[in-house]
């Protein structure tokens, strides 16, 4: 696997196709999803944490996407994983396991040692993935919507 810094205008389509069926997967629908909007966001983000943000590839095939940033929670510095997304196909086999990896080196990098995350209460298979990587749920958020994980690293 090779990850690859996202470039916005060559990586457009695998971008927003990613994010798309996150947001399907996560939530069950994306029809609120605004590609214009996200692509704006991301080159936002990207300019503050340019190396959190990166395609996975595989034999020249795209097979998953990375949104990692500094944040502030409570008062401290930690890393945040805005997306991990994982092509269905590569769901099971470490693909998963190895992102987390990557991220938690980034943000070791940057000497952080904590780090967070929210995923959808109905993503059962998600809260699991995290839980079995040593991820702990610490609290409802979004009106109900998310749950909010931390990994101590």
């Amino acid at each position: 696997m090779k990850y690859i810094p996202v470039q916005l205008e060559k990586h457009e389509a695998v971008l927003t196709a990613f994010r798309r069926q996150a947001l399907e997967e996560s939530f069950g629908r994306s029809s609120h999803f605004q590609p214009e909007t996200y692509l704006e966001w991301l080159a936002q983000k990207k300019r503050h944490f340019p190396e959190g943000f990166v395609l996975v590839q595989e034999n020249d095939v795209f097979i998953g996407q990375l949104e990692l940033a500094v944040s502030v929670y409570e008062q401290n510095m930690i890393g945040y994983v805005h997306l991990l997304y994982v092509i269905p196909e590569k769901r099971g086999t470490g693909t998963g396991r190895d992102m987390l990896q990557y991220a938690e080196r980034l943000f070791l990098s940057h000497g952080l040692r904590e780090y967070h995350l929210r995923v959808s209460l109905t993503n059962e298979a998600a809260r699991g993935f995290y839980l079995h990587t040593g991820m702990e749920e610490i609290g409802v958020e979004e009106n109900g919507t998310v749950m909010r994980m931390r990994k101590y690293l």
